[in-house]
């Protein structure tokens, strides 16, 4: 039986330093996580993910709670270290989706509503009318889908004013 903990191979503590340099923490490597901050956090999950090598990537909301700044170095992230890799980003920020996205699905009720480039998918009337209206335009009352996309553009200029 080998011990649940030992030492770590040089192999494996060359491939954890090259992570670290390449999500940019590599100078907090004797740091406890719970000292880092919330985006550095982040890219800590993102580089234990990148350390198992999956071919495909899932990241629900990888930016949430982020600042401008940290949200845009987490797409730039993205678009470097993971590239090759499949990767299914579930986000509700539109400007980082822009950032990151070759492929846009839009889904409604949990039906795909649209899927396309993201200058596709943000002409397109549907999703328009369903996500990126003007909700002043009606007189009634806004959905809750309709609330919670006013809420992201809110927090996204109140990213913008804190830049």
């Amino acid at each position: 039986n080998e011990p649940i903990l030992q030492k770590p191979t040089p192999e494996i503590v060359e491939k954890i330093n090259d992570i670290l340099k390449q999500i940019n923490l590599y100078e907090y490597r004797d740091m406890i996580s719970a000292s880092l901050s919330h985006g550095q956090r982040q890219w800590l999950e993102m580089g234990m993910v990148l350390a198992q090598d999956p071919k495909v990537i899932l990241l629900d909301e990888p930016t949430s709670g982020m600042t401008a700044d940290e949200t845009y170095k987490t797409g730039e992230k993205i678009k470097t270290v993971m590239k090759g890799k499949t990767i299914l980003v579930i986000e509700h920020d539109i400007d980082f989706v822009k950032q990151i996205a070759k492929k846009v699905t839009v889904l409604n009720h949990g039906e795909i509503l649209a899927e396309g480039t993201y200058e596709e998918i943000t002409s397109n009337p549907e999703v328009v009318r369903v996500y990126l209206k003007n909700d002043a335009d009606e007189n009634t009352e806004p959905t809750v889908e309709q609330k919670l996309v006013q809420d992201m553009k809110k927090q996204r200029a109140e990213k913008m004013e804190a830049k």
